[in-house]
């Protein structure tokens, strides 16, 4: 009995053992190829992908051309090929880098479009960012040099590129994701090429400042001042390499795609300014490293560029065209390569009699099941299952997935990680937005699972609703799900500390002032914008940089500043029928210790002028808006004196004067001050009989108030310039004569359209009996009256009301020019009788004037009513 059990046993072994095997193995996994080593953590809950041959670019330099290169990206979008890595060149930087930080290519685009390119290297601060001084100092002269010692100091480029870097400051910033340090952790990782022209080396930027980084591999030598960067001196990558398909290879690619659109050699036409002769001995130098990094590419893209330099951005919509034509071509066979490289590829078939679906504890699997649509009465290729697979991941609802199949069942289970039921939202670290703004930019809704792609949208909505409102560092510090609730946790972007780095000889305090923020307050892109360009205009830096740290919560502002050499000489030249030749010649002496103030020393020498004048000034005391000016002066002037229209003497006028003046700016619009003034004025006769004389000492007190928004000088196209002043003498204070005078002047500048500009202006005066001579109001010239000389007309009395309409002209294109048309109403009055309509008087002018590097230039011919007519030129700035 035993020995039959025993026996019963042994074959029971045998029998069953190799069955329970069979159906152990008969449960096969099919690997979905997830990439487990890096989960991603763009939504709201962190989630896998699958893995798949990855592209990188190597974007190149071209200037212009390199416009051509966000046609191409378009291309890739609309395809929907992702981008695992970007490495770019000069222009190719510029592109790649706004797309490694979130700017689509149609967002590119249409900021190409915005950009005025021509205007890139234009660093001179607009008139809307100075002080009223400022704007009157730079409007004197056509020569401008800066002194090291008594030598003048050559600049190492055209242009420090401020406005290239105020540009990238504003772009990066408010760039749709967060600017990490580390360029791996930007949404595309990211590499910019650079070369230093102390070792002559090249340079991969791969961490620190990702504005410098741009900056740096855009600094076209002669034209743009190198960066100086962790001891080096960054200029274009270009010099080096062009074409960064090797560094494009260390991301990682599977397909590294090329995009050429580096510049040809130039015509002999095109060879005029320095730098234009330095870039053509660059694109010389490049040509064999370019085909051989062209050689390495997987793919090459070379859009077809053959008449667009790297300097024309006339036409960037037939650019960019370009680049999306090349892009399509090419489309065929990256898509051949993609195929050969697909980890989705398999010979394998499987009998399939039912689909599951495991892990679903909220959604209901059949309708995920059915979009699968796989028809299981025929053998069901592994690819095929792999590709339901990446279907139901891409769903959103699960952040990870298994597939296995039984061959004894013919059952095909996926095992999914369900994202978790959302039962509530909440938010916290939010003070800008309130919570129902938030939730107006989310599509996921509580009572949902949780979608991933839903939450990757909403997450990019959140911070975009705070980069419209100008909050740049916004971002989502952290997510957290506990027990149903969504708990959103902002970090608005407060500002931690502000340090500043190479203001060797300038106070803090000079720069803290320009800031209109502080340690505290939320970083806002307008304000950090204007903080820049306030500094930049002060006239006391050759470059203003900024980088973000991150510090716990916080951020730190590093700004990186770059001292000019504050003593200046300043050069100004003019001619005209009245006042003849002038020579202006001007030493300044600018942030005095660091203070910020100024001092000057001015010369004038002319046919009929001579000054010599020292001023001691600041547009600012300490933190205040207050103002401080103090004048000496010494002129001698020659004007001839008018009776009836004609000449009938000539009189010399000299004036020894000292002035203490006090004011309040009106932010940059104006100035309101008050200047004591004390002169000696001795009017001599030349010849003429019943020419003037007069020899006394005024003591004045002055208040005007004067207001400038013009957009430009010469030639506005917009803005105001307001003067409304008050003068008066009091022989309590020891002036010989006591007198008032009241000045009003009043204009502004419409564009009616690009080339039409309309210029309207009233002004007036008014004084007492007792007003001397050489104090009294002139009327007449080309800017005053058509039709009679300057100081036709004297008296104590005027009223002139005239109007322009400027045409700028259409050629040439190169030198900018306008026909204005001018007419003036209005009468002088040398005392207080009755006015009669016939004491008014009408001119009309015609005016061809010409902006040159040396000054406006101006010839025109006037009428007056009387029958007077009067032919005008004038060359350079008037002083």
């Amino acid at each position: 009995m035993k020995k039959s059990c025993l026996l019963i046993l042994i074959l029971g072994f045998f029998i069953l053992f190799p069955l329970k095997i069979r159906a152990q193995s008969s449960r096969i996994e099919i690997p979905l190829d997830l990439d487990r080593t890096q989960p991603k953590k763009d939504s709201f809950i962190s989630y896998y992908q699958f893995k798949r041959p990855k592209i990188t670019l190597a974007l190149s330099g071209g200037g212009a051309r390199g416009l051509a290169q966000i046609g191409v990206l378009k291309v890739f979008e609309r395809h929907g090929l992702p981008i695992d890595g970007i490495a770019g060149t000069s222009m190719g930087a510029i592109v790649g880098g706004l797309f490694a930080v979130g700017y689509s290519a149609a967002e590119i685009e249409s900021l190409a479009y915005q950009i005025r390119w021509n205007e890139i290297i234009q660093d001179a601060p607009l008139r809307d960012q100075l002080f009223l001084s400022q704007k009157e100092e730079k409007e004197r002269y056509i020569l401008q040099l800066r002194l090291k010692g008594l030598s003048p100091e050559i600049p190492s480029a055209y242009t420090s590129g401020q406005k290239l870097t105020t540009l990238l400051t504003e772009l990066i910033m408010n760039s749709p994701y967060s600017c990490s340090s580390n360029f791996d952790y930007l949404r595309i990782p990211f590499r910019a090429l650079a070369t230093d022209l102390l070792t002559g080396e090249g340079v991969v930027l791969r961490e620190g400042s990702l504005i410098d980084a741009l900056r740096a591999s855009m600094a076209i030598p002669l034209l743009f001042t190198p960066v100086e960067m962790n001891d080096a001196m960054l200029v274009d990558g270009g010099l080096i390499q062009n074409l960064p398909v090797s560094e494009a290879k260390t991301l990682g690619g599977d397909l590294v795609i090329a995009i050429d659109t580096s510049s040809k050699l130039r015509n002999p036409g095109a060879l005029n300014a320095p730098w234009e002769i330095a870039d053509q001995v660059t694109t010389i130098m490049q040509n064999n490293r370019v085909r051989s990094e062209m050689d390495q590419a997987d793919v090459a893209i070379q859009p077809l560029l053959e008449d667009i330099s790297n300097t024309d951005f006339d036409d960037i919509k037939a650019i960019i065209q370009s680049g999306e034509k090349a892009a399509e071509e090419a489309i065929p066979m990256i898509e051949q390569f993609l195929s050969w490289k697909s980890n989705l590829q398999s010979d394998l078939l499987y009998r399939i009699k039912e689909i599951a679906i495991s892990g679903c504890r909220y959604l209901d699997s059949d309708p995920l099941i059915s979009n699968m649509n796989i028809d299981t009465s025929y053998a069901i290729p592994e690819e095929q299952i792999l590709w339901a697979g990446h279907t139901l991941l891409q769903t959103g609802y699960f952040h990870d997935i298994s597939t296995f199949v039984d061959t004894l069942t013919d059952r095909l289970v996926f095992l999914v990680n369900e994202n978790p039921m959302i039962h509530e939202i909440a938010f916290s670290g939010n003070h800008i937005l309130s919570d129902s703004a938030l939730y107006a930019c989310m599509s996921i809704r509580p009572g949902e699972v949780l979608n991933i792609q839903k939450g990757r949208r909403d997450r990019i909505q959140i911070i975009e609703k705070y980069r419209t409102a100008g909050y740049s560092l916004a971002d989502i510090d952290t997510v957290i799900m506990d027990e149903g609730v969504l708990n959103i946790i902002i970090n608005e972007g407060e500002i931690g500390r502000i340090n500043l780095h190479g203001n060797d000889h300038t106070h803090s305090f000079v720069i803290d002032r320009e800031l209109p923020f502080k340690s505290g307050d939320l970083m806002n892109i307008s304000l950090l914008k204007q903080g820049i360009e306030n500094i930049y205009s002060t006239g006391y830096f050759e470059s203003v940089r900024l980088n973000v740290e991150r510090k716990g919560q916080n951020w730190d502002l590093n700004l990186h500043l770059v001292e000019q050499r504050n003593t200046l000489l300043r050069l100004g030249l003019r001619y005209d029928l009245e006042r003849r030749s002038q020579g202006l010649l001007e030493i300044i002496r600018e942030n005095l210790l660091g203070f910020g103030g100024k001092g000057s020393l001015t010369g004038l020498l002319g046919k009929r002028d001579e000054l010599l004048q020292a001023r001691f000034w600041s547009d600012r005391l300490y933190n205040t808006y207050m103002t401080f000016n103090f004048n000496f002066s010494m002129q001698k002037r020659q004007f001839d004196y008018y009776e009836n229209h004609q000449i009938e003497g000539n009189y010399t006028q000299s004036i020894t004067e000292g002035s203490l003046a006090f004011g309040q700016q009106m932010r940059r619009l104006g100035t309101l001050s008050l200047r004591i003034k004390i002169e000696d004025i001795d009017l001599k006769p030349n010849s003429g009989f019943n020419t003037p004389r007069e020899k006394f000492t005024l003591f004045n007190i002055i208040l005007r108030s004067e207001v400038d928004t013009r957009d430009r000088m010469p030639f506005p196209h917009a803005g105001k310039y307001h003067i409304l002043e008050y003068e008066s003498a009091y022989q309590f204070l020891g002036s010989a004569i006591a007198y008032f005078k009241i000045f009003s002047s009043m204009e502004s500048y419409y564009a009616i359209s690009p080339s039409v500009i309309f210029h309207p202006r009233i002004r007036w005066g008014t004084s007492d009996l007792t007003i001397p001579f050489v104090k009294q109001f002139r009327v007449g010239g080309m800017d005053s009256f058509s039709g009679v000389c300057e100081n036709t007309f004297i008296g104590k009395r005027f009223f002139v009301i005239d109007g322009e309409l400027s045409f700028q002209l259409p050629w040439p294109k190169w030198l900018e020019s306008y026909l204005s048309i001018r007419y003036h109403f209005g009468g002088i009055w040398t005392d207080y009788t009755k006015i009669k309509t016939s004491d008014f008087k009408q001119g009309i002018g015609l005016i061809l004037s010409v902006n040159t590097p040396l000054g406006p230039i101006q010839t025109g011919y006037g009428h007056m009513s009387d029958g007077y007519n009067q032919f005008y030129f004038s060359a350079g700035y008037r002083f």
